[in-house]
């Protein structure tokens, strides 16, 4: 078993899809300003638990 965090984002104009394999989730948000920043808050608290990344939220 893997200790790796695959996270899969799917960009269209109109949304976001966003897969995280060891949430089993998959996320879907608008593509604009609010729903990219929810997004966007949401990859930072995963990146504060499970990835070793950096995630800036910019408003």
């Amino acid at each position: 078993m893997s200790n790796k965090t695959t996270v899969g984002i799917d960009v269209s104009t109109y949304a976001s899809d966003v897969c995280i394999d060891t949430r089993e989730q998959l996320i879907h948000q608008e593509s604009s300003a609010s729903g990219i920043i929810q997004l966007l808050k949401e990859l930072k608290e995963l990146t504060r638990r499970q990835i070793p990344a950096r995630v800036d939220v910019c408003t």
